[in-house]
């Protein structure tokens, strides 16, 4: 028989025991589950919401937060430390759109321009949990052969010759919100299901308690909205919670160390970061090209999207993060009073040249398209505690959350880097929609919340090890994307399984 629990009907003061206690039933939660079910090892899934969206739960995540930029100007985003995520079972799986990607090569490299970027651990180390991870979330494994991924049906999207941008692959999971809904359920029922693993729905952990030696984490409090609490110990425990959440039950967690757990060197909450979207407003026009944009725009999962980014070589000579222009179907509709910019276009050097218009149609050859950049490791952006309180105790979050002069002065030269490239190819022209000073108020801060407890040997540097392992507490891990110490520029989550999957290998060792 499944085992699912509603903590609601736990009595109070009750104790459960198992050998891994997983905190949090969202995507990678789930995965480390379903990893490790069947294994002969006792597994504890503790989900703070329940099966379905419940304002109550929700409300947990209400915090303070505010965006800033150069010159003090900032707006307040608190409303984005709710609608950002989701507290139920699944976790912002429930919101998700599938998209998926690999990071480049470089991500996981030390990029001298960028400070504090780079991975301690490679990424040809987590192929292979890439590829488990596609498996996971129902997807075609990724070809890292740029020429073998090309299908002569869809040919790639790329400007040809181009050493400024190139075709970056994503593909879209069935485990995404509408309209995988029955894919995605599928996902969920492989805990629901599974005798093997105890699922307690509503049990919102809002303390851990550590061994008298202090090395290592004994038990943590379980409470529910309804005010019964109950203990679970476990060998090995891991917190994944999302990238805010994780951070928020570390600094908690001070009666031990005043600090927060794991916070002896005052990094738990720092570099935090998502990456900076403009508006889906920005236009590209394509003279003579030979496959239907249609091909690009869509959102079918058994095809990669129509995404732009500039290239390792141009990050390198421009000094620039990642960035990418990402085509769609809906956004701003051209004008036609936009018709004469077709008839120059920006060569490499500046010069203005004529592309050849011939078969060109305005509305056929126009689509709109939004650009996001990498934000660089900032230390000073970051998640602290407030003194105000949740219903069940729990300090809220105080969200500061930094975009650098060096942060927009980035997207407004890979805009300008995807638009001298077009003309200079003669593939046409972009009209980048952006506004430097408004970007801080327009720029749609994403919801892929990276940073916090951050990965790094050093734990004057980082929160976790390479094992994601925090630092000085010899059973507490950590999973999802708050352990990622540079961004990088696709969404987070087939990374966050890829990891989840890995660390399951080394929990089973462990236990």
């Amino acid at each position: 028989m499944p085992m699912v629990f509603d903590s609601y009907e736990i009595s109070n003061g009750h104790t459960v025991k198992t050998d891994l206690c997983i905190i949090g039933g969202g995507m990678v939660g789930i995965a480390i589950a379903r990893a490790l079910a069947q294994s002969g090892f006792g597994v504890v899934l503790l989900e703070s919401g329940g099966r379905d969206y419940e304002g109550p739960s929700q409300a947990l995540y209400q915090g303070k937060g505010e965006l800033s930029g150069e010159a003090a100007a900032s707006r307040d985003i608190s409303n984005y430390l709710v609608t950002s995520r989701f507290r139920q079972l699944g976790g912002s799986g429930n919101k998700w759109g599938g998209k998926c990607g690999i990071p480049d090569e470089e991500v996981f490299e030390d990029r001298s321009w960028i400070p504090n970027s780079g991975w301690p651990i490679s990424r040809s180390s987590l192929m292979p949990f890439y590829d488990q991870a596609c498996d996971v979330l129902g997807i075609n494994k990724f070809d890292y052969d740029p020429a073998e991924m090309r299908d002569p049906k869809r040919p790639s999207l790329s400007l040809n010759g181009s050493g400024i941008t190139t075709s970056t692959r994503h593909m879209t999971a069935v485990t995404g919100r509408s309209p995988q809904k029955t894919e995605f359920e599928d996902y969920i029922r492989g805990v629901t299901d599974d005798p093997s693993i105890d699922l307690y729905l509503h049990a919102n952990v809002v303390d851990m308690a550590m061994n008298e030696a202090g090395s290592a984490v004994s038990s943590v409090k379980v409470a529910t909205l309804r005010d019964n609490s109950f203990i679970v110990r476990a060998k090995q425990f891991v917190l994944a919670t999302g990238g805010i959440e994780n951070a928020r039950l570390l600094l908690h967690a001070n009666q031990r160390q005043p600090e927060g757990l794991g916070n002896q060197h005052g990094m738990v909450g720092r570099y935090f970061s998502g990456h900076m979207t403009t508006g889906n407003n920005s236009l590209l026009y394509f003279t003579n090209l030979a496959q239907s944009l249609s091909l690009y725009t869509g959102r079918n999962r058994k095809f990669p999207w129509g995404v732009l980014k500039t290239t390792k070589m141009a990050q390198a000579k421009h000094r620039l993060p990642n960035a990418t222009l990402t085509l769609s179907a809906n956004g701003v509709s051209p004008r036609e009073d936009d018709e004469p910019v077709l008839k120059s276009a920006y060569l490499a050097d500046g010069r203005l040249g004529r592309p050849d218009l011939s078969g060109f149609k305005l509305k056929g050859n126009v689509v709109s398209a939004y650009l996001m950049s990498e934000e660089a490791p900032n230390a000073e952006s970051r998640i602290v505690l407030s003194e105000d309180r949740d219903s069940l105790g729990v300090r809220r979050v105080q969200l500061d959350w930094k975009f650098t002069s060096g942060d927009l002065d980035a997207i407004m030269a890979s805009a300008d880097l995807f638009a001298r490239e077009m003309g200079a190819l003669g593939l046409g022209r972009m009209k980048p929609i952006l506004n430097r000073n408004l970007l801080l108020f327009n720029a749609g801060p994403s919801s892929h919340h990276v940073g916090t407890t951050r990965m790094h040997p050093d734990p004057k540097r980082g929160v976790v090890d390479t094992d994601c392992r925090v630092h000085g507490v010899g059973n507490l891990y950590i999973a999802g994307s708050s352990v990622f110490p540079s961004a990088g520029i696709v969404n987070p989550t087939l990374t966050i399984i890829a990891l989840g999957l890995k660390l399951s290998g080394h929990l089973r060792n462990r236990l």
